[in-house]
């Protein structure tokens, strides 16, 4: 293990060498394009009562965000009881994603316009039972990381 530690002390110098000439052939105009903010949308997940009814919760950025393209997209929602037969989708525009856990982080939506409804689907499968016990929606949040648009 000592041998490990003296070999990168000599060779320090040598890897800030390195970076610095991998940084400066970095392109400067990726750097300037990487400007942008993060839109947060919260609400309440609906009650959910029966199977097979698509309950859906829709969020919309303001109006006054600047144009701009989808980065990485977060998301937490909480239900009581959580049942793992729960189907959650999320879709913007024409694009859905199945999420797989209550919450979690995609780039699947990533270059996509940040304007438009988010909305959120949640299915039990089935045809109409009613769900015993029912499923009380809890708090949801959206939060879409955006760059800006050229």
């Amino acid at each position: 293990m000592n041998a490990c530690r003296s070999v990168g002390a000599r060779s320090r110098g040598g890897l800030r060498q390195v970076t610095l000439v991998l940084l400066s052939l970095l392109p400067w105009s990726s750097v300037s394009a990487a400007v942008g903010g993060a839109w947060v949308g919260d609400g309440q997940v609906p009650v959910l009562r029966h199977a097979g009814h698509d309950y859906q919760l829709t969020l919309t950025p303001p109006a006054t965000l600047p144009a701009s393209r989808v980065g990485t997209v977060s998301w937490r929602y909480e239900l009581s009881p959580l049942n793992t037969h729960l189907q959650t989708v999320l879709c913007h525009r024409q694009r859905c994603l199945p999420l797989s856990a209550v919450r979690g982080q995609t780039q699947s939506f990533a270059d996509q316009p940040v304007g438009g409804m988010w909305t959120f689907h949640f299915i039990m499968p089935g045809e109409g039972q009613r769900l015993s016990p029912v499923m009380q929606g809890k708090s949801l949040q959206l939060i879409v990381n955006y760059l800006l648009s050229e």
